[in-house]
């Protein structure tokens, strides 16, 4: 009986992992490109969600906006993602930031590309759990890219903010939703406030 016992308490261990809910961060915020090429400028205002699992470190984006008098949405899930957490001499950060792949250690490179970052703070996530994670993430940055209709090169200059959606958050964690969940969640609302991939 106590072999059964502690089969039955050894196999809840290790499972537990796998079926407990994730720990879903969410946020809400804005989102503002400048698009420059061909003599011309185009500035979109995004508006945004994100979607951050805690536990898996997993981070994906849904922006929102009007493009030429089109209603037009698109989503990123971040590739290579980890979580930095950085000792300042005022207060802790974390960055959300991209491993670099072997390829580009083989080619010498030494640091990371940054998602976003954020000074620390207790978030609460579900009733009784909290995580030490950022209350608003930040970037700007710029970049050159080359349009897939007819291959000429752009500008692009950006910056977002996303802040903690605390209600959100609470909410898809009490649902169980899992990461896929919450993103698809967020997606059919939206598809229902008109605008389209």
């Amino acid at each position: 009986m106590k072999s059964l016992l502690l089969r039955v308490l050894l196999t809840t261990t290790v499972l537990s992992p796998a079926i407990a809910p994730a720990e879903l961060v969410l946020y809400k915020g804005s989102r503002r490109d400048a698009f420059n090429s061909q003599g011309q400028t185009l500035t979109i205002n995004w508006k945004t969600f994100l979607v951050v699992d805690h536990d898996t470190v997993q981070v994906a984006s849904l922006q929102y906006g009007t493009i030429s008098g089109a209603q037009r949405y698109s989503t990123n899930l971040w590739d290579r993602v980890h979580f930095v957490q950085v000792p300042g001499a005022k207060a802790h950060y974390t960055a959300i930031a991209r491993m670099p792949t072997q390829c580009e250690i083989d080619s010498g490179a030494t640091g990371e590309a940054v998602y976003c970052k954020g000074i620390d703070a207790a978030l609460t996530v579900s009733t009784g759990t909290t995580v030490t994670f950022p209350k608003i993430l930040t970037d700007r940055g710029s970049g050159l890219g080359f349009s897939d209709v007819n291959g000429q090169p752009y500008l692009v200059a950006g910056s977002f903010k996303f802040v903690f959606d605390s209600a959100g958050t609470l909410q898809s964690n009490q649902a169980g939703e899992t990461f896929d969940a919450a993103l698809t969640r967020l997606i059919n609302y939206v598809e229902s406030l008109g605008y389209n991939p």
